[in-house]
């Protein structure tokens, strides 16, 4: 994580923002983890990404999560960032995600599954 926290840092310098996009809105039918017993099933898998992501200083984040949480306006953790309804499939997530953050201009767009927070 250092090297992606002082590429952010050199970037602000530079006027460049970065935001994230945590893809969480599918079933979790892929993801064989818990399965393995790599991660506790003590809470959700998303607070597991974003707590692995919250040393970076993100100008701004935005959650794809399954359209039944972002109406509850969360996605099974403390809020961080903006919640939005996900698509059917994770392009079609991404795209409505970055839509719903208002970026504009000259900024860095990170786009992490929340499948996957130990990668």
């Amino acid at each position: 994580m250092p090297d992606v926290l002082i590429s952010i840092l050199d970037l602000s310098e530079h006027g460049i923002a970065a935001f994230l996009i945590v893809v969480a809105a599918g079933s979790g039918s892929r993801l064989a983890v818990r399965a393995e017993g790599l991660v506790p099933p003590d809470r959700p898998l998303l607070s597991w990404t974003l707590e692995a992501l919250s040393a970076v200083p993100f100008a701004g984040t935005v959650i794809a999560a399954p359209p039944d949480a972002a109406r509850r306006g969360s996605a099974g953790s403390p809020a961080r960032g903006k919640v939005v309804a996900g698509g059917r499939r994770g392009p079609q997530s991404v795209r409505l995600a970055f839509e719903a953050g208002g970026v504009a201009g000259e900024n860095v767009i990170v786009v992490h599954d929340a499948a996957r927070p130990l990668s």
